[in-house]
């Protein structure tokens, strides 16, 4: 650094070299949260907090923020139920008229056991959908489809949340949305009560990863509690259907592509596993239970 004197001759300069340590000049330059991330940081991963990326302005008010997001969400909504709508007027497909004497030959007890003792592999929620139904409406396609297009409605919800939260990107979750939330491909999912069983599954295995990842976001790993509800939740996704195997392997590549491992070492590992990875460990441990209970179990399905 130059310096010059007061009451040098023009011209003397005297030159005084500073030392800085570097780590303290890094310090003074750039401001650090309380998680070792610097704000710059932050804002570039989504704001403080983790919260996700603003698609406004700053400048922008919050409430107008809040009315043109919901006046969008509304729309597209509408959009939505103009193509699904119809739904509500479909009356029992073949597989309903099965599914609904199946399930109402059986005794209430059974079908209750058979959602305690999720090994079964009869798909008991999809059961407790359908008597319940018809228990309180009877033989009425009306309270089926309207039920189905509420489900279906709250799965847009956790598909949205689910993405925003992986992505950190509002501009994502409504692509998401956009892309998977009204698709021609599923169809019957918005006319055929049969693929009830399929919007159970989505909307307990989202409910279970949304949750999760909520609680990874503010910095925890789950607690007792909050691990037994995954836990719950995973349970329901696999006695709605089969497909809800993956939520173990999904929520361990979250852990090990957003928390990996300090090292690659035992110790590390096994810190990691027990800590950060319980969750996926516990559902891959249950998921071992439900698979041998469908394949070698007394109540096996037959293929």
């Amino acid at each position: 650094m130059r310096q010059i004197s007061a009451g040098a001759p023009l011209g003397s300069v005297r030159f005084d070299v500073l030392h800085y340590d570097p780590l303290e000049l890094q310090r003074e330059t750039m401001s650090l949260d309380s998680s070792g991330q610097s704000q710059q940081e932050a804002r570039n991963r989504g704001g403080a907090g983790g919260e996700p990326l603003d698609i406004f302005h700053p400048r922008v008010p919050r409430l107008l923020r809040v009315a043109i997001f919901a006046s969008l969400a509304a729309a597209f909504y509408l959009y939505f139920l103009k193509h699904t709508v119809g739904g509500l007027t479909s009356w029992f497909s073949k597989d309903d008229v099965m599914n609904l004497y199946y399930y109402w030959s059986r005794p209430a007890t059974e079908l209750l056991k058979a959602n305690v003792f999720f090994f079964t592999g009869q798909r008991p929620l999809g059961g407790i959908y359908y008597a319940g139904i018809h228990w309180i409406w009877g033989f009425n396609p009306l309270p089926y489809r309207v039920g189905a297009l509420i489900l279906v409605s709250i799965n847009l919800v956790l598909l949205f949340l689910v993405v925003r939260e992986l992505s950190r990107s509002i501009e994502a979750a409504c692509i998401s949305l956009l892309l998977t939330g009204l698709n021609a491909s599923f169809i019957s999912i918005y006319y055929d009560t049969g693929m009830i069983y399929d919007v159970l599954a989505f909307f307990f295995y989202c409910g279970a990863l949304c949750y999760y990842l909520r609680i990874r976001k503010a910095g925890r790993v789950p607690g007792f509690g909050e691990t037994v509800l995954i836990l719950l939740l995973y349970v329901g996704a696999l006695n709605a259907k089969e497909i809800a195997v993956s939520l173990p392997i999904a929520l361990l590549l979250y852990e090990f592509l957003w928390h990996p491992p300090a090292e690659f070492r035992l110790p590390e590992l096994k810190r990691w596993l027990l800590g950060p990875a319980r969750a996926a460990l516990l559902s891959g441990a249950l998921t071992v239970v439900y698979v041998v209970g469908v394949t070698v179990g007394p109540d096996r399905k037959s293929t």
